[in-house]
């Protein structure tokens, strides 16, 4: 079984469907590991997991193809605010914070 970029998974025993990002190296140890994200949310945290655990079964390929919103762009506010000193202004929130 192959994974590619743009598939979607489910979740075994959840029923969760998610949508696979790519696959990206590991820095310390140099391993695979699969990025993806909860499908049909495209503002839904982005998590990583090794390859090998990602195809040892939990996951299996999915026909679902679930609609995902456009990311629209945060507006640009600091041309439109004169006492902005060419800091966005960006709230820092639990959704926000990594």
């Amino acid at each position: 079984m192959t994974m590619t970029a743009l598939s979607y998974w489910k979740h075994v025993k959840t029923g969760g469907v998610y949508a696979v990002l790519g696959v990206a190296v590991e820095e310390a140890t140099l391993r695979p590991v699969v990025l993806y994200r909860k499908a049909g949310d495209a503002h839904a945290t982005i998590f990583t997991r090794p390859a090998a655990e990602f195809m040892d079964g939990r996951l299996a390929p999915s026909d679902a193809r679930p609609f995902v919103e456009p990311v629209v762009p945060r507006r640009n506010t600091m041309a439109a605010d004169p006492d902005c000193h060419g800091e966005p202004e960006i709230p820092l929130t639990e959704k926000t914070l990594p």
